[in-house]
């Protein structure tokens, strides 16, 4: 997983900058996040063969513990993402997520 910190997620043409991480990275997600203030991120995910994704548990939680390291966050994170709003909530020993889900798939296995 590449975790980068300052960009504007909306501001970037995120195929692109995705090519460019996997291209150093190699076969990643990647997150692209930007630190409103100590209580609000907000992110973009491309997860490695999925493409731009609405929400992602695992990258929100990734992206608190990345952005906590060079800015002072609160204890509790909102972390907007297009698909709504992600709640972190970090820990000396573990984090912890909430956020809405739900159904967007069914399927069965023969």
């Amino acid at each position: 997983m590449v975790v980068v910190v300052g960009e504007e997620p909306a501001a970037l043409e995120l195929p692109a900058f995705v090519a460019a991480a996997r291209a150093v990275a190699g076969d990643v997600n990647v997150e692209i996040a930007r630190v409103r203030d100590a209580a609000h991120v907000t992110l973009r995910v491309d997860e490695r063969g999925v493409g731009e994704t609405p929400a992602c548990g695992t990258g929100a939680c990734a992206t608190v513990a990345a952005a906590a390291r060079d800015h002072d966050l609160a204890g509790t994170v909102r972390v907007e993402v297009p698909g709504g709003v992600l709640v972190v909530r970090t820990g000396p020993a573990h984090y912890e997520l909430a956020g809405p889900a739900e159904y967007v798939f069914e399927g069965a296995l023969r």
